[in-house]
Parts: structure tokens; sequence; C-alpha cells
């Protein structure tokens, strides 16, 4: 069985606007550790498009995981957001598996919530 992660939702309907790099953000600190970025859910076809044309804006041709030891916290922390914006999956309502995911986050909330089924 594998192993179950955390979601991302970003409720915005429109477009993140400066929100993407808030949103890839919220990645780094699992990036660093060694951990799968967590996938994200956009409510919208438009919203979802306008992140991952976005996103691109911070990713860098050749940064992988070796680059995150650098003693260079630009270059670490640049690799990061390098590799979680093309690790991340971006999926729609449609796409959604909520089976698995154990935990879902609410960027800038700060806050948790748990699907109906656990505890």
């Amino acid at each position: 069985m594998p192993e179950k992660e955390g979601l991302l939702v970003f409720l915005g309907t429109k477009s993140v606007g400066e929100y993407a790099l808030n949103i890839l953000g919220q990645n780094v600190s699992r990036v660093t550790t060694g951990k799968k970025p967590y996938d994200i859910l956009f409510l919208h076809e438009a919203t979802k498009q306008d992140f991952d044309k976005k996103k691109t804006e911070f990713t860098f041709p050749g940064a992988n995981r070796s680059y995150l030891q650098s003693s260079n916290t630009d270059v670490a922390a640049a690799a990061a957001i390098s590799i979680a914006a093309t690790e991340m999956k971006t999926i729609l309502p449609k796409d959604l598996t909520p089976e698995k995911y154990n935990k879902i986050y609410l960027p800038g909330d700060g806050s948790v919530i748990l699907p109906s089924n656990s505890g």
C-alpha cells in the first residue's frame, strides 16, 4: 500500500497572481529534506494553467538535488524551488483521488484539514 500524502488546495478562482512563489515555497522544506513535494489542487482550469505557466519562471535547467547541499544558500534555495516546481503535480477536482491523501493544506492559512474518514 503506497504511503499517503498531503495535498495543497488553492482556493483562488482566476489566477495565482504573485502567489506562485508562495505556493512553491510550501514545498521547499519538503524538497530540502528529501521528501516528495505535495501535489496541489486547483478548483478551476484557468487557475491551474496560470500556475503551470508561472512556475516555469522558477525552474532552472540542470537544477538537481546535489545543489541542495551547496554552502551558498541562494543556490540551495533556488534549486529547492526549481525542484518543487518541476516535481509537484497540479491537479483539478476531476483528477482527484481522495484516498491518496491523509492531510489537506490550504496555503497561507496555516491549518490542516483532516479528511472525514481519518481518526
